[in-house]
């Protein structure tokens, strides 16, 4: 990357952090209302539930676009679905990237395979997107969770992008699961911290770890 697009690059990242972190808030405020602890099933709707879905997957498009344009990710359609795709076949450790939840210390993969290749909630977002108002019901407790930890996790995963030598992420040796750390020699190695104080509704469980 050029200063140029390393000054756009971080701009973006706060941008997008800042809006996150607004969405976040918001998925916490109805959690006070409708705790997660005491609905282990995730089954409530709400409409405030279909709002949250609506602008968290429009977060995941753009932040999923702009990790396949840093990694030279192509694909025939520039849309969520086929990026997606694209980068699942470049990249198969994001099927295993997970976060923990705060409350309910459940840890969640996101980007598990389905049978559809998206992810579960990203179906039920455009079922919700395509049917309304009868798809609101589709807009869970359980699938609006889901696609945050997805954007949580895809934010982390493009602050991790290194400049050098950006296919460093695709490798999944690079990546390690799990809490702690393993020791790690302090002069090859960096890594994301397995907390991340931006957050508090997720931990990360999965860490980048960039050779030096």
């Amino acid at each position: 990357m050029n200063k140029s697009e390393i000054d756009s690059s971080i701009k973006y990242m706060a941008d997008m952090r800042e809006l996150y972190q607004l969405t976040e808030r918001q998925f916490l405020e109805f959690d006070e209302i409708v705790p997660m602890r005491l609905n282990r099933k995730g089954d409530t709707v709400s409409p405030k539930l279909y709002f949250l879905l609506m602008t968290i997957c429009g977060q995941v498009e753009s932040v999923t676009g702009r990790i396949c344009k840093s990694l030279n990710i192509r694909a025939e359609k520039d849309n969520f679905s086929s990026l997606y795709k694209k980068l699942c076949e470049e990249f198969s450790a994001i099927r295993e990237q997970s976060v923990q939840i705060v409350m309910t210390h459940e840890v969640i993969r996101p980007f598990a395979k389905t049978k559809n290749d998206t992810p579960s909630w990203w179906t039920s977002y455009n079922k919700v997107k395509h049917d309304i108002p009868k798809g609101i019901e589709r807009a869970t407790a359980r699938h609006t969770i889901h696609a945050l930890g997805g954007l949580y996790l895809l934010l982390n995963l493009y602050k991790s992008i290194p400049c050098n030598n950006p296919k460093d992420i695709l490798d999944a040796k690079s990546w390690f699961s799990g809490n702690p750390m393993p020791p790690l020699p302090s002069d090859r190695f960096g890594y994301v911290p397995n907390t991340d104080q931006k957050s508090s509704l997720f931990i990360l469980k999965s860490h980048f770890l960039q050779s030096g």
